[in-house]
């Protein structure tokens, strides 16, 4: 009997020990969300994504006005509003100048990663190696878009440059495109710094684009 109780003694202690001990972090959960065929791709320094692909990741509310060519965008208790070929964004209903011009391709919208970044916190990282965009839903939580070739035709639209007045300082603007020595240090600093805004949802039904 006592041998019985000593034997059970030690197996609840290692069993104690093991549960008091320091559990691994949880790995990224990577999600590959090229839902609608679309990819991104990079021209001019700046990288193009497509728009209800990333809409639908995050769960943010996307509503197409298709007479205006407008987006407007809910995330994360924000609404920002943009149109086909216009270097301005407004955020809240205030403008603010785009280093370069949404655009529609083949029913697609392609927005600047800027835009995610700048204006609803959306953390995005574009590695030149591996030619991946990865954009963040969360702590660990990431999606990812196979960069390829530009499309016909959008060399002149992507020149779109914001008006006189409206003009982004380059040395001030938040690239997206991250040398790939610095995109996993770019990747968990984003990560902590945006940890406290959570997944987010967005709100309001309309036609997705």
């Amino acid at each position: 009997m006592t041998r019985s109780i000593v034997a059970a003694t030690l197996v609840l202690a290692v069993l104690l020990a093991m549960a008091a001990a320091p559990q691994p972090a949880s790995a990224d959960k990577v999600t590959v969300i090229n839902y609608y065929g679309a990819a991104p791709f990079v021209i001019g320094g700046y990288s193009y994504i497509p728009l209800r692909d990333v809409t639908d990741f995050l769960g943010a509310a996307l509503l197409w006005d298709s007479i205006k060519n407008r987006a407007t965008i809910t995330y994360n208790g924000r609404d920002i509003g943009l149109v086909i070929g216009s270097p301005v964004v407004y955020v809240m209903g205030s403008a603010a100048p785009l280093p370069c011009a949404p655009v529609l391709i083949a029913g697609q919208v392609y927005v600047p990663s800027v835009i995610f970044v700048q204006h609803l916190d959306v953390p995005v990282i574009y590695d030149v190696h591996l030619k991946v965009i990865k954009i963040s839903r969360g702590p660990n939580a990431w999606g990812t878009l196979k960069v390829g070739s530009p499309p016909r035709g959008i060399a002149v639209a992507a020149r779109l440059k914001a008006p006189p007045g409206h003009r982004v300082k380059a040395a001030k603007a938040k690239h997206v495109a991250v040398p790939a020595a610095k995109a996993a240090k770019a990747g968990h600093q984003d990560h902590e710094k945006h940890e406290q805004h959570g997944a987010g949802k967005g709100h309001g039904k309309g036609k997705n684009k």
